[in-house]
């Protein structure tokens, strides 16, 4: 929307979201890690590289809104991001005189990638996903811009284990693993997922038995 400075803003997953989900899913195991900081890093720039179509404002406010959530957020925007993203770590990796394999860093920053994909999916302004096919919009409106319950899962998966295995350590008990409380944590995303979908179905009724209803009393 336009604010009464002339600015422009449309909402749309957090940055915040992106990355702790990134770091989430790194932390669960569900990406290939090898090496360690190298595999995350990718990862987390992956997650968050679609959004670099906020460039586009510098084009004009018409260019944004016509670009918004379109090559960068289609299937093969995701893919070329993901390869774009491996290739400079790999290039990284190449000038420090690190091992590496183009593979695991390819599958870490297409799952980064991916990430970002799936949750601006749930957003609802609609993603082009068949682009450059196809300029239609796909998506479904189950979360806001900026999500507390997204935030308050992702950020309780990581703290959870570390909070447990400070106390642990002091009782001489064996530790937390901090890759299955993440794993929690995406489960628990995962999960909240249909619970959303039947509250904004019910929602959608509601207001449509309502707007029936005000109709009908008009007339």
């Amino acid at each position: 929307m336009l604010k009464a400075d002339g600015s422009l803003t449309i909402a749309a997953v957090d940055a915040l979201t992106h990355s702790l989900a990134g770091v989430v899913i790194w932390r669960a195991g569900l990406a290939p890690r090898e090496p360690p900081l190298w595999s995350a890093a990718t990862l987390l720039v992956a997650a968050n590289v679609a959004d670099a179509e906020s460039f586009t404002r510098l084009a004009g406010a018409a260019t944004y809104i016509r670009n918004y959530h379109g090559a960068t957020h289609s299937l093969l925007g995701t893919a070329v991001l993901a390869v774009a993203v491996a290739g400079l770590t790999a290039l990284g990796l190449k000038r420090a005189g690190r091992a590496f394999r183009f593979s695991s860093l390819a599958a870490a920053a297409l799952v980064g990638a991916g990430s970002h994909l799936l949750l601006d999916l749930c957003h609802g302004y609609g993603e082009r996903l068949l682009w450059p096919f196809s300029q239609g919009r796909y998506g479904l409106s189950l979360m806001s811009s900026f999500d507390v319950s997204n935030l308050a899962v992702l950020l309780l998966a990581l703290a959870v284990p570390a909070m447990l295995n400070v106390v642990n350590a002091e009782m001489g008990a064996p530790r937390v693993s901090y890759a299955r409380g993440a794993l929690v944590g995406v489960i628990a995303l995962a999960a909240l997922l249909p619970l959303r979908l039947v509250l904004r179905t019910r929602a959608d009724s509601a207001s449509a038995a309502a707007l029936v209803e005000d109709q009908e009393s008009h007339l």
